[in-house]
C-alpha cells in the first residue's frame, strides 16, 4: 500500500514553502478577514520557535505557527481516518507516532 508523505522543506528562494500555497507563508486570503492573536508563552518556547524559524528559514515566527498548524491538522486527520503515521529512520527502522489528544 502506498504512503502519502508530508515533506517539510526549508523555504526556497521566492520565501514559499515548497508543496504548499502562498497563502500558508503569507498569512493567508483577504487581509480583512485575517484576525490578530497575542499567545503568552515561556522563553524556552519562544526559543524553540525562533530556532524552528532559522532553520526552516521561515519569514516570520508566525510562519512556523501556521505550518505547525497544518501538519497537526494533517495528522490528527490521519489518525482520525484510521491511518498509521510512522518515522523513517534513514536506516530503514521505522517507529509509529501515536497521538495523544
Amino acid at each position: 500500500m502506498p504512503l502519502s508523505s508530508l515533506i517539510i522543506q526549508p523555504y526556497d528562494e521566492q520565501r514559499t514553502l515548497r508543496g504548499f500555497p502562498d497563502t500558508a507563508v503569507k498569512g493567508g486570503g483577504d487581509p480583512e478577514e485575517r484576525k490578530r492573536l497575542h499567545i503568552h508563552m515561556n522563553g524556552s518556547t519562544l526559543a524553540r520557535l525562533e530556532a524552528i524559524r532559522d532553520y526552516s528559514e521561515a519569514p516570520s515566527v508566525s510562519a512556523v505557527i501556521r505550518h505547525a498548524l497544518q501538519v497537526y491538522d494533517l495528522m490528527i486527520s490521519a489518525e482520525r481516518d484510521g491511518k498509521k503515521i510512522v518515522i523513517e529512520e534513514p536506516d530503514g527502522t521505522k517507529s509509529r507516532v501515536v497521538l495523544v489528544i
